[in-house]
């Protein structure tokens, strides 16, 4: 039996005699944890829901748009809104949710403002402009970030407040796209019968890559290695089909896609091998948490509803969905990152913590900001991701590693579970030189050594992350480890495409002080390439260089180039293939010797930058 029916009835009643605000008294709630925004049609839907809260601790708000609509005068009805939740988190240091239940209307891609409610179901969203450039129809972004983050001044009128946003969330917000009291039913079975898991299976596709890449990315090995169990499917171990058969196969508690995809679903190339999940080809016997990243799978506002929207109203579909609201840049979200590398555990406080750590920590390209916008979480912000047994924290979060040294990381093993777990050995990955192995007690701490080598130049992927060592068996226990965060000795950020007097530039952030001074070198690959040679061993091909004297912490560097891109060709080559362009900034000392890498993905066509 869920727990969450183990409640008396005069509880219950309670319970829901708190949980609607009175007209008179919308933002006097002082301890008010969790909000609800609605409309009237959803809120007898919603008692279930409601309840379980409550049994959880949480104190529960809901209350209607027209409510707020006849207590706050915002230009339109998102800002009415969000002046309500500004008032209620004012007075509650204690909000910390946020559901929206209902969908956007169809507005034809995108309203600057929405003042009047044309459906019993509807409940507006905020657009914002694309700031990266943009070809074709200027689409506007709907995102609910603008409910989350309640402290910075969004100026509607103009975009250029966007390349300072730092995505800092004052509330987690998730929303409920449904239209109609069955589907809100079927969403709250689900979300009141899903258990985090302690030991889950994460069933993941890539169907873009068939035929190219023949090994999961790096990230993904991590946490395949580290923290829960990953079963690949990259079309190199099975002949490619629907999502949903893979992830009933595999027991899947979660499933990610990396693909093509649109409000029709996940869409595989044309005539090739891959993996595709849309609206008519069935669902899933396990309600899981599912991450696309696939362009407008998780469009609100279209004239048919789309792949997430179907997920989280299907009885077999989604516990939880995150994905684009519009057609995005290929640019990778740290969406599991956040939760097994950073310890986010719920799925409201995995997606924005991770937004604001990758604008923190990261100069991103106009595009990336673009991305950040479109990702939505729909579903309960407070759906715990997954129950770990172990935790792995790093002593030292920083470490210096220039010019091919090795240094020595500590770490510590924490145990999360009543019961010895015996034998529980680290895994040795790229890049680490020695394995570890230890006895963890119930809540006991036990030191580990791990040395990792300079990444910088061990493969065509510069990355920032690597985990020295877990306790964890994975296909036993989840386990949360924290990464450890490697300093180069010039610590590049990803570079932003530019014009300056209309030629073509780029900026890139330095992080750190270097004094000496720096070769700064643009280099590429990609376009039409040998396809018999794997992507790595592709050649590097300069595009231009900038001598500069020395950098400063938190400097920008700007420089010109006039060259353009031209396509590499293999020579003798019998066929060729596509590849998105890559580029990289390397920052060299005066023997040539790498110090510091910034990568910049799909930023330019191969023959034009």
């Amino acid at each position: 039996m869920n727990i969450f029916h183990k409640i008396t009835v005069g509880f219950v009643i309670l319970a829901l005699s708190l949980s609607v605000l009175p007209d008179q008294a919308l933002a006097q709630e002082s301890q008010t944890s969790y909000l609800i925004i609605t409309r009237p049609m959803f809120v007898d839907g919603l008692s279930d829901f409601v309840q379980a809260k409550t049994a959880q601790g949480q104190s529960v708000s809901v209350v209607t748009v027209e409510k707020i609509m006849a207590q706050y005068p915002g230009r339109d009805i998102p800002e009415q809104m969000r002046d309500y939740l500004i008032d209620v988190k004012a007075q509650s240091a204690r909000a910390q949710y946020l559901l929206i239940v209902g969908s956007p209307a169809e507005t034809d891609f995108g309203l600057r403002s929405v003042t009047e409610l044309s459906q019993p179901w509807e409940v507006p969203i905020r657009y914002v402009d694309y700031v990266a450039e943009y070809e074709g129809p200027k689409l506007l972004i709907p995102t609910d970030q603008y409910f989350a983050s309640l402290n910075p001044n969004w100026n509607l009128d103009n975009s250029d407040w966007i390349l300072n946003f730092n995505f800092q969330p004052d509330l987690y917000v998730g929303r409920v796209p449904i239209k109609s009291e069955t589907d809100l039913e079927n969403w709250v079975h689900k979300t009141l019968n899903w258990f985090a898991p302690t030991a889950p299976v994460h069933s993941q596709f890539i169907s873009a890559y068939c035929g190219v890449r023949e090994t999961p990315i790096y990230s993904d090995q991590i946490l395949d290695n580290l923290t829960h169990e990953m079963i690949f499917h990259y079309c190199q171990n099975d002949n490619g089909g629907n999502i949903a058969d893979f992830a009933n196969q595999d027991g899947a508690d979660y499933v990610s896609s990396y693909s093509h995809g649109s409000i029709d679903g996940i869409l595989k190339n044309s005539n090739q091998t891959g993996y595709e999940l849309i609206k008519e080809n069935g669902g899933f016997l396990k309600n899981p948490v599912v991450f696309v990243h696939g362009c407008s799978v998780g469009g609100l506002d279209y004239s048919r509803d789309s792949l997430g929207q179907l997920l989280m109203a299907d009885p077999a579909g989604a516990a939880a969905f995150i994905g684009a609201s519009r057609s995005h840049w290929d640019i990778r979200f740290p969406f599991w990152e956040s939760v097994f590398l950073n310890g986010n555990l719920y799925a409201g406080q995995a997606l924005y913590e991770a937004k604001a750590q990758k604008m923190s920590n990261e100069f991103l390209s106009l595009r990336e900001i673009d991305n950040l916008f479109m990702f939505n979480l729909f579903g309960d912000p407070q759906l715990k991701i997954v129950e770990p047994a172990f935790s792995v924290t790093n002593r030292q979060t920083q470490e210096l590693i220039s010019q091919g040294d090795v240094q020595r990381v500590y770490t510590v093993v924490t145990s999360h579970i009543d019961e010895v777990a015996a034998g529980h050995v680290g895994q040795q990955l790229l890049y680490s030189t020695q394995e570890a192995s230890v006895v963890v007690e119930p809540h006991f701490v036990a030191p580990a050594v791990t040395d990792i080598y300079n990444w910088q130049n061990q493969g065509y992927e510069a990355l920032e992350t690597a985990v020295g060592f877990s306790a964890c068996d994975t296909g036993r226990m989840a386990c949360i480890a924290a990464p450890v965060k490697l300093a180069p000795a010039v610590n590049l950020s990803l570079a932003r495409k530019t014009n300056v007097d209309g030629q073509n530039a780029f900026t890139i952030k330095s992080w750190n002080s270097y004094s000496k001074p720096v070769t700064l070198r643009l280099v590429s690959k990609g376009g039409l390439l040998d396809a018999n040679v794997s992507w790595k061993d592709q050649p590097w091909q300069e595009i231009s260089t900038l001598e500069v004297e020395g950098l400063s912490a938190n400097q920008y560097q700007t420089y010109q180039f006039d060259q353009t891109v031209e396509d590499i060709n293999a020579s003798g080559a019998q066929s060729r293939i596509y590849y998105t362009p890559m580029y990289q900034i390397w920052a060299e000392d005066e023997a040539g010797h790498r110090l510091g890498t910034a990568t910049l993905h799909n930023l330019g066509e191969p023959t034009i930058f």
